[in-house]
């Protein structure tokens, strides 16, 4: 290389400094929306700049030492190759991303630029001087890529093609950038981007427009804001014309070390769910820094400046550990001493629930059936002998409390059984209809459940014959309708008619169908119910009430079901049909889910950790069900919402208690503690391609979760799908305290209770920033969450077993059978 002078040397810091800033700002304001139309500004504006920067510096600047090297100034098919790797890698970053592999980029071009030239000694005495081996050697730079890639990486196979390509088109462009002084190795001309810099944006700018029509094509326009475009072209065409002008000084393999530096710069520690990252980050960008501080000429004693940029990664942590700390302290000062936390108030509360409930339960069968003429004012059904003497067999704990069972079931007593028998059969044929009819047989202990179109029951009738076959059971031969669709079907008449009707609201709004009947009942809205309690946060005191959406015309937009189920088929009619479970308004009857009984649902005590040994944060990872995004209406399902919640996605404002003044006051806070939230979506679908493209775009990819994983958090949360949550009784079986929140009614609500066996959390989820920094973040919090998560695994044992469905279905099934005994009239 041509002897530096003074002013030359300056400039390469200087270069390489402006290249870190301008990469730096690209990052921060680039989004995968701005990601084509900036690049195509970008290579449109740099001729100009280039040209521009060539008049004032023609006689300041020595000639480019790499370019002096160069075999011929450029050849037409390695600007066509150049340009298609540009255009290929932006394709990639504006579907998936900055590039997962990019890292790799490094030591792929110190190898190539090591095989291009004469002699490993001639490459290294290129610029590197006397620079330490942890940054130059090409063994170190594969360990530090090998690193960021596996930290970067998520485990999903249409990502890793996305960055499998951008790795491979961004390092051939590259290449094509790199002087070649072995003929031998001399495929494709070298270019010369700054002398051929027309020639090389036409080409781009082609290449880019190309990928553009394709991606209009295949997802539709993708419009960003204009203005946050325009910056991140300018930034992007200032990165590109520093970067020519350091290569004068240098190689061009320190412009990736750059992009990796500030790739992980650019990972912040406040949305990091672990506190190793967040230190792997600051040592990666410090290695990468490295990098290029070690490529820039030894004799440039100034280079050492360029260190500074490492308060980019350290400001912030240091800012993410001081609000950590400031949070834990605020909460710790808040509630020591003989203040309580609204958690220790509900807890108390429950707990004298729970001994209310135990305590008034049956213990022989004349108070069982005398209790059950007292509560629902008719004699039990024909077996409820048999019944009783086979709950007491398998020791349920639950003799009397299946209000559920009746509320369902009594509307049907105005029908006499042959109406039923034959709203039943009309039902099964109506158009539209997606029901199963079940009829079980006592002798054969077989549920035998056919359907107009399908072959695959759903283990709806395996759940039968499980409860048929426990020692004792005298189930009824009856017949049921059992509907095959996660989501409810049944909205009762308000009047007596035996008219059915079946209506397909599926991807449609259904809260003006099921809150048809709401205007009827003149309910207050709860939201104000014990504030001082809670300090005016919405803890639930009573699930009941929360769970009645006639009361909180809010949830109309806040829950997936009500805004676009993926299928959904009201069905008008006095008719008994059984769900899994079904919202407040309507009048599905509930069953134990059969998904409960799958393997993938049961627990597994044999590998889980105890509570204090496992994970102290909030765990939860799943897919976009719930709905089916077919416009933007998605950033208002109830998946969606939590995700983007926990991950402040949204830059959301949340709240936490604080004592000021001898008081605890509610005080909103940006700050949100990442460390306690594991949350990921690992797949997303339910939707139309556009709208799944734009939330693999808005939502951080997950990788594939086992099974298991929740089982490793000491907090698991829970939330509906398409219907209910299969997962949640393995939660409950576990050393894990599950956080539910749920609009949707089960056949175990009776028998669960809130603030003893599980958390409840609120609609909008205003409450759970405090809930979760309490839980983990204090040491009567972490007591009383395993408080909880232990009396729930307990009581699930107790209460929650297949012999207590079986307990349940049973008494269902003699209801059933005896509303259809031909010989019953209708009620009065």
């Amino acid at each position: 290389m041509a002897q530096l002078n003074v002013k030359s040397r300056d400039h390469a810091v200087a270069f390489a400094a402006a290249t870190l800033l301008c990469e730096l700002l690209t990052q921060r304001l680039h989004t995968r929306q701005t990601e084509l139309l900036s690049e195509a500004l970008a290579w449109l504006a740099l001729p100009f700049l280039v040209r521009a920067g060539q008049r004032g510096s023609r006689s300041e600047i020595a000639p480019p030492a790499a370019a002096s090297t160069a075999v011929a100034s450029g050849s037409g098919f390695g600007v066509t190759l150049f340009a298609a790797g540009i255009a290929a890698a932006s394709f990639c970053n504006a579907e998936n991303g900055t590039s997962r592999f990019y890292p790799a980029v490094v030591p792929i071009l110190l190898a190539a630029q090591r095989y291009m030239q004469i002699d490993p000694v001639d490459a290294v005495r290129n610029s590197l001087g006397h620079a330490s081996p942890v940054f130059t050697s090409l063994g170190a730079a594969c360990v530090i890529a090998a690193v960021a890639v596996v930290d970067l990486l998520v485990w999903n196979l249409e990502k890793f093609i996305y960055a499998v390509v951008a790795l491979v088109s961004i390092s051939l462009a590259y290449m094509t950038l790199l002087p070649q002084r072995r003929r031998k190795s001399v495929i494709v001309s070298p270019v010369r981007i700054e002398e051929n810099i027309e020639q090389v944006s036409r080409a781009v700018l082609f290449g880019v427009a190309v990928v553009l029509v394709i991606q209009t094509l295949l997802f539709g326009f993708t419009s960003g804001s204009f203005l946050r475009t325009l910056a991140v072209a300018l930034f992007k065409c200032l990165t590109w014309f520093f970067a020519i002008q350091l290569t004068h000084e240098t190689s061009w393999t320190v412009i990736p070390s750059i992009g990796v530096f500030t790739l992980m710069a650019g990972q912040s520690p406040f949305f990091q769910s672990s506190g190793f990252r967040p230190l792997l980050h600051i040592l990666l960008s410090g290695l990468s820094l490295g990098q290029v501080i070690s490529a820039l000429p030894s004799r440039v004693k100034s280079r050492s400046s360029l260190w500074v940029f490492m308060l980019v990664t350290l400001i912030p942590y240091c800012a993410n550990i001081f609000a950590i700390r400031r949070a834990e302290n605020a909460v710790q000062h808040s509630f020591g001493g003989n203040r309580e936390h609204p958690v220790d108030i509900l807890m108390r509360g429950a707990s004298a629930q729970f001994s209310g409930l135990l305590h008034r339960q049956s213990k022989s069968l004349e108070e069982a059936q005398t209790e059950y003429r007292r509560r629902y004012k008719i004699d039990p059904p024909p077996g409820f002998d048999g019944w009783y003497k086979f709950a007491v067999a398998n020791h349920s704990p639950i003799i009397d409390e299946f209000d559920i069972i009746h509320k369902q079931i009594a509307p049907f007593l105005k029908l006499s059984g042959v109406e039923l028998q034959r709203i039943m059969d009309a039902t099964f044929v109506a158009e539209g209809s997606e029901i199963w009819s079940c009829q079980y047989n006592h002798k054969e202990t077989r549920a035998r459940c056919e359907h107009p179109h399908r072959t695959y029951d759903r283990h709806i009738s395996y759940l039968f014959e499980t409860v048929g076959k426990f020692a004792g059971a005298e189930l009824p031969d009856v017949r049921f309708l059992v509907n095959h669709l996660d989501e409810p079907t049944v909205l009762l008449p308000s009047e007596k008619t035996t008219e059915v009707r079946v209506t397909n609201l599926s991807r449609q709004p259904t809260w003006g169908n099921i809150t048809r009947e709401c205007a009827a009942h003149q309910v207050e809205n709860s939201h104000t119910k014990d504030e001082r309690e809670s300090y005016a946060l919405p803890f639930i005191k009573d699930a009941a009430t929360a769970l009645d959406i006639c009361r909180h015309p809010e949830y109309e937009h806040l829950h997936g079901l009500f805004i676009s189920p993926v299928s959904f088929r009201l069905t008008e009619a006095m008719v008994p049909i059984l769900s899994t479970g079904a919202p407040s308004t309507m009048g599905d009857i509930l069953m134990p889910s059969p998904a409960y009984l799958e393997a993938e649902f049961v627990y597994d005590s044999d590998i889980e950790p105890d509570f204090y040994a496992k994970t102290n944060n909030l765990y939860w990872a799943g897919s976009t069900s719930g709905a089916f995004a077919h416009d933007d209406g998605w950033r208002s399902y109830h998946r969606q919402r939590f995700v983007q919640f926990a991950q402040n996605l949204g830059r959301e404002q949340y709240y936490y208690l604080e004592e000021k003044d001898d008081t605890v006051e509610r005080v909103p806070s940006s700050f949100l503690n990442g460390r306690l939230y594991d949350v990921a979506f690992t797949r997303i679908f339910q939707c139309i391609t556009r709208q799944c493209r734009e939330q693999r775009g808005f939502f951080p990819p997950g990788a594939w979760a086992d099974k298991d994983a929740a089982l490793k958090s000491q907090l698991v949360f829970d939330l509906d799908g398409n219907g209910i949550s299969g997962r949640y009784y393995k939660l409950l079986a576990s050393k894990s305290l599950p956080l539910k929140q749920t609009l949707i009614r089960e056949w175990h609500d009776e028998r669960l209770i809130p603030w003893l066996h599980y958390v409840p959390v609120s609609q909008s989820l205003e409450e759970l920033p405090e809930l979760v920094m309490y839980l983990t973040s204090t040491d009567s919090g972490q007591r009383k969450a395993k408080e909880m998560a232990d009396k729930g695994r307990r009581w699930y044992k107790r209460a929650m077993r297949k012999e207590d469905m079986a307990v349940y279905v049973y008494r269902l099934m003699l209801e059933l059978a005896r509303l259809q005994d031909p010989k019953r009239q209708p009620q009065t």
